[in-house]
Parts: C-alpha cells; structure tokens; sequence
C-alpha cells in the first residue's frame, strides 16, 4: 500500500466496518464511519501569515488566478479569511459568508470581500470588527481541493485579529495542515525569532502543535533583487541569501521544513493580462523601452504622459486600469522580455511569468507533500475516534452479538493503525531533523531527506531508487559496528520506506 493509496485503503476499511456495524446492529458506529467517509474528501487547508505588506493577498491572487483580495503597501488583513470552493457553499453560488462572534452569520456578495478585508476602508469598519472569520466562495477549479486561509497572524495592529488566529488553529474543522510564511526578499534573524515566537505561542495555546515540520518560507518580491538589472536570475539570489542564513542560524532548520523564491506578482499579471494589452506591451516596447527597463519611469509618469502613452491608452482612466491590473515593475519586465523574444506570443509571455513567479511550483510542492502528511494525521484521528467510540459501547452492551462485533471492529481499526504507523515512521526521522538532533552528519542529514522526498513523490527512477538503498545500507552497517543504536534505527526506517517502493 504505497502513500497514494492511502484514502482508497482507508474508505475500503471504513466501508466495512460499516457492513460489520450493520451485521451486529451497532448503529452509532455505522454513522460514526459514514461521517469519516465524508470527512476523508475535506480540502487541504493552507495558511498563509506573515507581516504586513509581506505580499500574502498577491499570492492569494495568484493562487486563484484572479482579483479577489486587496493588494497594496498599506493594506490590513482584517479577520481569517477563508477562500473555498464553491460547491462546499450551502447555495452553490459564489458568495460570501461572514461568521460573527457572537455566532450569527451574515451573508454578503462576493464583491463585498474588500470592504471586509481591507483596513484601509472606513465603509464597513463597524462590521469588521463584529466578525470572527470569512468564508468567501469562488468558482475556482484549485479550490476544490485546497482551501486557502489570510491570516494576519499574531502580530496584527488589531488585538481581536490575534485572538481569531489562536481560533483558527483551536478549531479542529478549520486548523491548518500547513503554515505558509511569508518573508519580503530576505530573511533577518528578527524574523526567525518571530516564527519561532509564533510557533510556540501556539504551541502554548492551541491544541494542535505547529513545528517547522508543516511550516514553509516563502521568500516574497524577490524580482526587487535584480534591482532592475531583468538578465539576472532573481530565484538564483534569493537561494544563495537562504542558503546563508541556513548556515548562520541554527533555528531555520528548526523552524522550515523547505522554502520558495517568489514573485507573485508575476503570476498575478499574467492570469491579468488581456488580449489587448499584449499590442500595447509591444508599443511601449518601440516606444519606452529604455525608460522602463532603466527604471526611470514611474507609475505616476505613465498615467500622466499624454504625448506619448496618450496615444496607445487614450484616457487616464485606461491608463489607470492598466496600471491597477499590471504592475509598473511587471510592465517593465513584460517589455524587457517582448524585446529579447521578438517571436514570442501572448501564451509564451504568459508562461513566462507563470514559470519566473515561481508560485505554481511551490503550490505543487505543498500539495503532492503535505496532503499525504494530512491524510495520514486525518486517518490516525479518524481510528482513534472510532476505537474511542468502541470503548464507549462496549460498556454498555452485554449482548454476545453486539460484543462480537465491537471486538471485530476494533482488531480491525488496531491492525490498520499499527500498518499505518510503521508506514510513517519516517516522520521521527524528519522530527529529529527539525530538532537539530546530530547523530547524522549534514550529508547524510541531506540524503535523508532526500529519501523521504523521493518516497513521497513515488517517483519510479530506479537507478536513483538503488543509489539511495545502497548509500543508507552502508550508513547503518557504520552505525552498528560503533554502537550507535539512535542513528542505526532512523537508518533502517530510511531503508523501509526506500523497500517499499519496490
């Protein structure tokens, strides 16, 4: 049973605990697995926090692939805001629905969101701060399985907002499977700290414990790196400035399990981009290149050149709209690229962005990892309800058919429990790791985790299969000739999940 199978196994399980609840007339158990069959399809949810101005609502953005959350320098994040798909929406329409503190609910239109969400607006202010969380509903395919969580995280300038994030996490429906921080070019040993404060202060305060094991950098903006200068590899920069601070502070480690170079504003454009303004890129091209690739050549210059521009985008307000949906730093990037490709076309422009902002590499990432990581956390509460439940009704039936059926059920939930758990094991290996546990060496730290990658993407290259195998064969022949039975375990684990994959 390798890890992509796991729901499959799980609901076959769950379906016959369900035929066997139905044979010895134990009806609370059969609703009690008809629910977990339900549950096993909830989304993967996704939170996203960090500063302000860090760039969460771009990437939000871009995530969706469309205008649904206000961007800006001065923006605050209001609340938790929850994106979901559509269908999950009692109505089945996109809309939106406000939960307020004292439990009543408020249903609004979609476009109502920025006045909910945006701390910059007087309108709606006396709103706001009745609300507890917001759930909006999109028609957005992405959100089928994802759901997508704006928090302004514990360091919000609105008290309120910190306690709604405690909550967030406190509520075993809407708690998070993975925590997305974002950081703005670069990261400061201040802002390891934070993370790390963050991480124990919910760690204190909520029951679930969130670890650098399901927390992930996203290192925002990192096009400003290049300072201009579009034939520089703003990705290549940003990894050598995280490599650095791997290397200088030992919490990183302990904080992430993995970082992203983004730009999110890339991705944004381009799912922005209309037919039109690829002619109009070309135009700016002929005419502007030099003064928006030398970045001298503002936003405030564009709206207001009528001579010029006047000519391409006729009105201010045309201007203005270009402007509001592409970026200026973007726009300059798009001609710099349209001058360097002069064969490309709009699709190629669009992947170009797509691919550079490096947002749908890092939403495969977390998904492929982290919603095995959550099927497996979701299968062991799923178990260990059912079997809480079986203890419950066993002391109240005296019945031979009714104990004969609880004692089956539960031999059944412990075997597939007891399999599941030697199937994960590789998640002490990854603990100690975030840990900072040294009974490996950082290479061989390195080829652990490259074995617990390639289990998870269940890729099918054999010779790298081998070469993994027989690298962590050798590693624990050396742990057991010098007495290192901490190390010689995680190995074997390692060789386990690698044998698996046969």
């Amino acid at each position: 049973m390798i890890l992509s199978d796991l729901t499959k196994e799980l609901k076959r399980l769950l379906e016959s605990l369900i035929d066997a609840s139905d044979r010895y007339v134990l009806p609370s158990i059969h609703d009690k697995c008809s629910d977990a069959i339900r549950e096993l399809h909830s989304p993967l949810k996704i939170a996203f926090t960090g500063i302000t101005s860090a760039g969460k609502s771009t990437l939000l953005n871009a995530l969706v692939k469309r205008q649904v959350a206000p961007t800006g320098a001065e923006t605050l994040t209001y609340n938790v805001n929850v994106f979901r798909h559509v269908s999950f929406s009692p109505s089945g329409r996109e809309h939106i629905v406000a939960h307020c503190k004292d439990n009543s609910l408020i249903e609004l239109p979609i476009d109502a969101l920025t006045m909910l969400v945006d701390g910059r607006l007087d309108e709606g202010k006396e709103l706001r701060n009745k609300i507890s969380w917001v759930e909006a509903f999109l028609n957005y395919d992405y959100l089928r399985e994802i759901d997508l969580i704006d928090t302004p995280g514990l360091y919000s300038t609105q008290e309120s907002d910190s306690d709604n994030t405690i909550a967030l996490f406190n509520d075993e429906l809407r708690r998070p499977d993975v925590v997305v921080y974002l950081f703005q070019q670069i990261i400061k040993e201040s802002d390891i700290t934070a993370v790390s404060s963050f991480q124990r202060q919910l760690s204190r305060e909520v029951r679930s414990k969130l670890t650098g094991l399901n927390t992930v950098v996203g290192m925002s903006q990192c096009d400003k790196l290049c300072e201009g200068d579009f034939s520089k590899d703003f990705h290549e920069i940003a990894d050598c400035n995280i490599k650095r601070m791997q290397s200088n502070y030992a919490d990183f480690r302990k904080s992430f399990s993995t970082y992203f170079t983004l730009s999110a504003l890339y991705a944004q454009s381009a799912y922005a981009l209309k037919d039109s303004d690829f002619r109009i890129l070309q135009l700016l091209k002929e005419h502007y290149l030099e003064e928006l690739t030398d970045n001298v050549y503002d936003a405030s210059d564009f709206i207001n050149d009528e001579e010029i521009i006047g000519q391409i985008l006729s009105t201010e307000a045309e201007r203005r709209d270009f402007l509001c949906r592409l970026d200026i730093h973007v726009v300059a990037y798009m001609v710099w690229w349209i001058n360097e490709n002069p064969l490309a076309s709009m699709n190629d422009l669009k992947n170009e962005l797509i691919t550079k902002s490096g947002v749908e590499k890092m939403s495969r990432h977390i998904y492929q990892t982290f919603r095995k990581f959550s099927i497996y956390f979701k299968t062991i509460k799923i178990i260990s309800s059912i079997l809480g439940d079986v203890n419950k009704e066993s002391s109240k039936f005296q019945e031979p058919l009714q104990s004969s059926g609880l004692a089956l059920i539960a031999n059944e939930c412990r075997d597939f429990e007891i399999d599941l758990k030697r199937r994960f094991a590789f998640l002490s290996v990854l603990i100690d790791y975030y840990h900072r546990k040294t009974y490996f060496s950082d290479n061989e730290w390195g080829e652990a985790l490259k074995a617990i990658d390639f289990y998870l993407s269940e890729e099918d290259t054999e010779s790298d299969l081998s070469s993994l195998r027989c690298f962590w064969k050798h590693t624990e022949e050396h742990y057991a000739i010098i007495c290192d039975f901490e190390a010689k375990e995680s190995c074997q684990i390692i060789l386990e999940i690698l044998n698996q994959l046969n």
